[in-house]
């Protein structure tokens, strides 16, 4: 609430033109974990929806930000000659992208770019059969000597960061309804920046002696969304152009 509010204060200030809307569509995810031999990934896929708020310099570019609900979510899969083991990471944010947005053409018809940077919130996840380190007795202290993919996790801290920083690019088409509103489609792919793995030194001293057969948890997120929105744009009144107080000043100098 605090950051529209400061946005609709800076576009009255500039005197210029805001854009509100919304959006609603599906994504697809992964991570960036490395995989070796006998590890499989199968990609997430969730729905996501969102409120976008933009100030106009003309009808042509824009800036502003978004905030926008998103899941993402894999699932690696380790085959051995005897089992098959799945670990599921799934984590849902609630996002703020900052981006700028160029359209091209004069038509109804037109395409858009959009760049920006994202941040992002975490409100809840689980992982599903994540590292169980397993220890070995050595006289009266136990090291770690491996582990196994059967332990169920929610959200935490320790676990998984609950900030996270990232890009993104995308681009579509828009069909402009009247001269005050639009709809639109949109591609758009996102690059977290940091590891949103949390590892204690007991696991990861685990994963180096299991043998190979399991890999450290050290990734960041990728995904791809499509979504189809609406926006309209309003154009505010001018700070200071209220009839009554030019009267108001007019009686002043008489």
């Amino acid at each position: 609430a605090l950051l529209a509010f400061s946005f609709i204060l800076m576009v009255r200030s500039a005197q210029g033109q805001l854009t509100l809307g919304a959006r609603g569509g599906f994504g697809i995810s992964a991570t960036s974990l490395e995989l070796n031999r006998g590890i499989e990934r199968a990609i997430g896929t969730s729905p996501i929806a969102g409120m976008i708020f933009h100030y106009n310099f003309d009808q042509k570019f824009s800036v502003g930000t978004e905030v926008n609900y998103s899941k993402f979510s894999e699932t690696i899969i380790f085959k051995d000659t005897s089992t098959t083991t799945r670990s599921e990471t799934s984590i849902s944010y609630i996002q703020l992208p900052f981006t700028g947005r160029a359209s091209i053409g004069d038509k109804k018809y037109r395409a858009f770019l959009e760049l920006g940077v994202y941040a992002g919130f975490a409100i809840n996840g689980k992982w599903k059969n994540g590292p169980d380190v397993l220890f070995t007795e050595v006289g009266q202290n136990k090291i770690p000597s491996g582990i196994a993919l059967n332990k169920d996790y929610t959200m935490d801290q320790k676990l998984m960061k609950k900030f996270d920083v990232g890009g993104l690019l995308g681009g579509g088409v828009e069909y402009k309804l009247n001269n005050t509103s639009l709809v639109f489609l949109e591609a758009r792919i996102q690059m977290g920046f940091f590891n949103f793995y949390n590892i204690s030194p007991e696991a990861k001293r685990a994963y180096q002696t299991s043998k190979g057969n399991y890999v450290i948890p050290e990734a960041t997120w990728t995904a791809v969304n499509f979504s189809l929105g609406y926006l309209r744009t309003f154009k505010l009144p001018k700070m200071g152009n209220d009839p009554n107080n030019k009267r108001a000043g007019k009686q002043k100098r008489s």
